[in-house]
């Protein structure tokens, strides 16, 4: 497994891509790799992601085409977000998936958000239950150490690890 160091001026951008990229397939490669960032220096093995103290949230009714950036752009002045997906697989069509850190900033956003006019429709925001819907979780690691993105670093750096797919 390689890593590469990339180093980003911000932390806005930085909690965005990780929040956005971190496990994405990288198109166009083959064989097929995936997209592993990490805030943490490189390791053998990586050192993975904590679990968020949250439960998911489904954001139903999204604009078509709605991009994961924007549904991150929307979400994220609520607190913290573990990862983000619009047009996750195995959901319904418009429908995208939240993971905020911690419970209190999900419930927040689920009542701000709850029936907001998005575009041209109003979005529904309702706890997520995996029982029922049969879909897999992110990729975040029970077991990891946590790690909660905070405004106050000047700089950060996200590790790039270039895996094999697996899937």
């Amino acid at each position: 497994m390689n890593s590469i160091p990339i180093f980003l001026s911000n932390t806005f951008t930085a909690e965005k891509a990780l929040t956005v990229l971190n496990t994405r397939a990288i198109p166009y490669l083959i064989p097929p790799a995936a997209l592993y960032l990490s805030p943490y220096p490189s390791s053998n093995p990586p050192q993975l992601m904590g679990t968020p103290q949250a439960h998911a949230r489904l954001i139903k009714h999204l604009p078509p085409h709605f991009s994961d950036a924007m549904l991150y752009d929307l979400c994220r002045p609520y607190g913290p977000i573990a990862s983000v997906r619009a047009n996750q697989p195995g959901f319904p069509e418009n429908t995208g998936i939240v993971e905020y850190y911690y419970e209190e900033d999900a419930r927040v956003a689920e009542s701000a958000l709850h029936c907001a006019e998005v575009g041209d429709t109003n979005i529904a925001v309702q706890l997520y239950n995996p029982r029922r819907a049969g879909a897999s979780e992110f990729g975040i690691n029970p077991n990891a150490s946590s790690f909660v993105p905070s405004t106050q670093a000047s700089h950060f750096a996200c590790f790039l690890i270039l895996s094999p797919d697996h899937d």
